[in-house]
């Protein structure tokens, strides 16, 4: 019976898809229900619970004979689409009818109206377990270590906060919110920011006494987060785009970094179009493989091989055409192989390139072409294009996007800007200094990521040791006491696929 079902979906805490259009969805909804409208479904499946999970859907199927990109025609073709999306554990298909509002009300299960900005922060998937865990400490000791130095409460002191706040005609939580920096390594499709900038965190604080006063009762500060998502892939980078939008994210919390670590020298650097291609194939949302930019680097150095061949034959092809000195020809080959590639597949001069190459193309490959009226480099990938393309038609989706060599220099250069760094199924070991310095002191270092040990060997992936971690080595050669770190947790978790995770947390002193 339809009863029996919700009963029951409620007792297992069974996610519920609300697959119809969000204008019916706001008029009226099952308890705790999300919305995904079916339109916008094969675009944002990445919303959805895990695939392992089991879910239930509420649909609407057309009332004429019109079917319309919002429908499908019966309950079963639902379950048959997410079924071939990954989605085959789809417990219940609930229609949109007056027996399903009926009974929910009955149940009081029932929801209707409230505020849309806080039903779209309603995530039906969850963060990384550790970052769940540990939220409410790393939120609460940096709230305490900078309310002491009041870098977080600009134009008004402590006390005057407090007592504000304290004032019985007045609400009883400070009216200045604190901002806590969080920088993402690696965001993949943002879920961990995504649950970040939603949550609405209330951080208990004492009164001053006032030994002549009233006594006073507990105070709460509120508390935000602000984001720095950073990945590879542009497809990350517009999926969290996306969902910021969509859930109203205003633009001063987050900022979209397009970039790199040079796995040589441990700094950030801008992402070509080619590259960003390759982490595109190698970094799909989801997947469990870790990326790391050596490999990048590798499918770069691929590309320069193509392109040096292209040169000499360019080379070959030229060589009955005038010249009148040797640089001449040079530069021709240059403005030649420029307009075939975008210049910023140059690879750093620190990396040596293993190809053998002519002395024309050596010295192509080791110092910057010219600068031709002609030469026309590729645009930026289309993912990037699109991001930009929305911002500039929406003002409230323009969040900062950097992309250039000039706009990464505050990851290169500055120190002590974020209270958080998080390093979810990432490895590069190569930005464990960066991290170190671009860390406040009392911030945290989050790691989760793939352990070298026997359950990860037999599953087959990740495999080599640049691609997972040694037991005990964050503590010990990373973020331990000798790099003037306090390790506050280093445990293993194993996923239910048998592999091991690490669950690292240590706070800079």
């Amino acid at each position: 019976m339809l009863k029996d079902r919700l009963l029951n979906d409620f007792k297992l805490f069974i996610p519920i898809i609300d697959l119809r259009p969000e204008c019916l969805f706001l008029v009226k909804r099952l308890k705790d229900s999300y919305n995904v409208p079916f339109s916008e479904l094969s675009s944002k499946l990445f919303l959805l619970p895990d695939k392992d999970l089991n879910i239930s859907v509420v649909v609407s199927t057309p009332i004429s004979s019109d079917v319309s990109e919002d429908y499908l025609t019966n309950i079963e073709e639902y379950r048959n689409y997410l079924a071939e999306r990954g989605w085959k554990n789809v417990i219940n298909v609930y229609l949109d009818d007056s027996t399903l509002w009926n009974i929910s009300d009955t149940l009081k299960l029932l929801e209707i109206g409230g505020d849309i900005q806080q039903l779209r922060r309603r995530w039906l998937f969850q963060p990384a377990e550790l970052l769940q865990q540990e939220v409410e400490r790393i939120e609460t000791e940096r709230y305490q270590m900078n309310l002491v130095s009041k870098s977080m409460l600009p134009n008004i002191s402590i006390k005057e906060s407090l007592l504000t706040a304290s004032s019985p005609n007045l609400s009883r939580q400070a009216s200045i919110p604190l901002v806590l920096d969080v920088l993402d390594i690696g965001c993949g499709s943002g879920r961990d920011c995504a649950w970040l900038l939603s949550r609405d965190s209330k951080i208990a604080c004492k009164p001053f006494f006032n030994p002549i006063g009233p006594k006073q009762d507990e105070l709460f500060a509120s508390l935000l987060w602000r984001v720095t998502a950073l990945d590879a892939w542009p497809g990350a980078l517009e999926r969290l785009h996306a969902v910021a939008c969509h859930a109203c994210v205003p633009t001063d919390q987050l900022r979209l970094v397009h970039a790199q670590a040079e796995f040589n020298s441990g700094m950030f650097v801008p992402v070509t179009r080619e590259e960003s291609g390759d982490a595109a194939k190698s970094s799909e949302i989801g997947s469990d493989d870790v990326v790391t930019n050596e490999e990048r680097l590798s499918n770069a150095n691929k590309l320069e091989k193509k392109r040096s061949l292209k040169t000499i034959k360019l080379e070959k092809k030229n060589q009955k055409a005038p010249r009148t000195h040797n640089s001449g020809a040079a530069a021709a080959v240059v403005t030649a192989t420029v307009e075939d590639e975008p210049t910023t597949m140059r690879p750093p001069s620190s990396v040596t390139l293993p190809i053998s190459v002519s002395p024309s193309v050596s010295t192509f490959l080791s110092i910057p072409p010219p600068i031709h009226p002609n030469v026309t480099t590729k645009p930026p990938h289309k993912a990037i294009q699109s991001i930009r393309r929305i911002a500039a038609s929406n003002p409230s989706a323009n969040y900062p996007l950097f992309t250039s060599t000039s706009d990464l220099q505050f990851l290169n250069s500055e120190s002590n800007i974020f209270d958080l760094i998080l390093c979810v199924r990432i490895l590069e070991r190569a930005l464990s200094p960066r991290i170190r310095a671009l860390l406040r002191p009392g911030g945290f270092v989050l790691y989760c990521t793939f352990l070298d040990l026997e359950g990860t060997r037999k599953f087959g992936r990740p495999t080599g040791e640049r691609h997972l971690l040694q037991r005990h080595e964050l503590s010990q050669l990373h973020f331990g006491p000798s790099q003037g770190f306090e390790v506050v947790r280093d445990d293993v978790s194993t996923l239910p696929d048998g592999r091991e995770v690490s669950m690292f947390l240590a706070r800079k002193l």
